[in-house]
Formats: structure tokens, sequence, C-alpha cells
């Protein structure tokens, strides 16, 4: 009688943990992470959120992690993930006082600036000297890497300052710079989104100024937070052996033929 009992409350305790792991795997488990604004790769009204948010998205949501997000400025996202207040924010490029803060995961993205050029102006550069004599629009405090920088200040080319990369857009259109380096992505949505009947006329070189890898970063602070990073590698991982990772890029930058 005894040995009866034992055996229905021993089976009566492995059903309710059957229970209660099937309730665990069918609840995901949601984090909060900090985004901000820069079209293509996140906005708060894009589809997706832009398309680094959709990567971050899936990879998550493939290790049953779902995946809210808060806009802020930039300064301010990276602010509220160091002290807490989320568990991480991205796309951010690498800087070696973060890691005080936080742990950096593999990276999301590359994130690459060439060179624009109008289709009929041909344009081909192997190395900086090639950009001898070249009149090349820049915005203003931003660093296209060092090779870029230290020939500028050789005078090696003509630099034409602007504050945006709209501005510089418009300068090539009208012929007034021969090229300019922006970043590819953000590059072509500023000519979908400003310049699309005249968007046949622009074309730019493959080869990179800057390749800056680009990641997120999950705050120290986070009560499983080296948790989160695994879960996340992996998920990525799987996004990018599946081939799913390539399409998202591929469809959001909607490459001219």
């Amino acid at each position: 009688m005894l040995s009866f009992r034992a055996s229905r409350t021993k089976f009566q305790f492995t059903i309710l943990v059957l229970m209660l792991w099937t309730s665990m795997m069918a609840h995901s488990e949601t984090i909060t992470l900090g985004n901000g604004e820069w079209d293509p790769y996140q906005s708060s009204t894009m589809d997706g959120f832009g398309y680094a948010s959709k990567i971050v998205t899936e990879a998550f949501k493939k290790e049953g992690i779902d995946v809210k997000y808060n806009f802020y400025p930039w300064a301010r996202a990276l602010d509220s993930a160091s002290k807490g207040k989320v568990a991480g924010t991205f796309l951010w490029g690498y800087k070696k006082e973060r890691e005080k803060h936080f742990l950096y995961s593999e990276p999301i993205l590359d994130v690459s600036y060439v060179f624009f050029y109008l289709a009929e102006r041909k344009f081909d550069w192997k190395k900086i000297d090639d950009l001898k004599d070249k009149r090349i629009g820049t915005t203003i405090k931003y660093s296209y890497g060092e090779a870029f920088d230290k020939a500028r200040a050789k005078g090696i080319f003509e630099a034409d300052d602007s504050n945006s990369d709209e501005t510089n857009f418009k300068k090539l259109l009208a012929g007034r710079v021969d090229i300019i380096p922006n970043d590819l992505d953000a590059g072509l949505s500023i000519l979908r989104r400003n310049h699309k009947d005249e968007i046949k006329r622009v074309s730019y070189h493959e080869k990179p100024v800057r390749n800056t890898p680009h990641y997120l970063l999950i705050s120290r602070k986070h009560p499983r937070a080296e948790y989160l990073l695994a879960a996340f590698n992996k998920g990525l991982a799987a996004l990018k052996k599946s081939g799913r990772y390539q399409e998202i890029i591929k469809a959001s930058r909607n490459l001219k033929e």
C-alpha cells in the first residue's frame, strides 16, 4: 500500500514538473533593448523597426526570447543600458572603454562606407593616391578612416565639407563634387527617399573606404547578461546559416541592377 502511494506521488510530481516545463516553453522571455534612429538600420517608423532591428529580433526569437524596443536619442540609449534600465542597446562600433559596462556580441553587421559618383562620370580607385585632385564631398565631424583622413590632411584631394549627408548628395547630383563617401545602406536610403527620380544617375564603387563592425551591447548590470549574450550569438549564427540573415539585408538594400 505504501509502495503504491509512493509511486502515485512520484508520478503526480513528474506530471507537475512536465506541466511547468511546458508552460515555460510556451511563454517566451521578453527583454527590452535601447534603440535609436538610423535609417535604414533602425527606426521607430520602419517595418520591423529597420533591418538591423529585424536581425536582432529574429536572432533572439530563435532562442525563445522576444524583444521590445525603447527608442531614445543615442546618448540616452547607451546611458540607459549602462545603468541596467534596459538589457542592452545596438548598433555600436567597438570602443574598449565600453567593456566596463557592456558585453559585446558577435558583429551584427559591418557598416561599409563607399564612394558614390555620377554614373555618367567614370570612376575607379584602388588606393588613396587614386583620389588625387578629386573634389570630394564630406560631412563635418565625420571620419572616413585613418588612411582617408591622413590623405585629406596632406591635401591629396580637395575636401568640400557639408553639414549633412543629404547636402552632399545634392552637391553630387548638381555636379559640384566628383565623389562622396557615405555609408552604403544609408546612402541608398537617402537616394530612394529624397531623389527617387534621379537615383539611376548615381552609382557607387564596391571597394569600401571604411568597413566597421557594429555590435549588440548587453548591459553587465543585467542579472543574466552572459546568458543573453550567448543566446543572441547562437541565434545570429543560426540566422546566417539558414540564409535568412542575407535575405533581410538584400531586401532592405533593394540594389539597383
